[in-house]
């Protein structure tokens, strides 16, 4: 088979629900890193736009800074463990390569 065929069948399979929980524990990731990305941009935000003291300005960075990097992270793992899951079966070898036990 061609890598068309196997990844039409790979999404065949995705359909019919095989690694359903691997694909639903990648969606939860994906919705995380959203909202890590989010709420890292919002605290770092807040401490550029209000006027505080430098102390809390830091205060508001840093874990701002962190959750950005986190959801950066988390992204990039989702991304990975997606490509893993649609990627075809590998190509059989030739039947010259293969042992014929009968």
């Amino acid at each position: 088979m061609n890598w068309f065929e196997r990844s039409a069948k790979r999404d065949a399979e995705l359909a019919r629900g095989v690694d359903a929980d691997l694909v639903r524990d990648n969606r939860w990731r994906f919705k995380w890193a959203w909202a890590t990305y989010a709420l890292g941009f919002l605290l770092m935000a807040l401490g550029g736009k209000i006027h505080v003291s430098d102390a809390w300005r830091l205060i508001l960075f840093v874990p701002g800074a962190v959750l950005f990097a986190l959801g950066f992270l988390l992204n990039q793992w989702a991304q990975h463990e997606r490509w893993f899951l649609r990627r075809p079966e590998p190509e059989e070898p030739p039947s010259i390569l293969k042992d014929d036990v009968e």
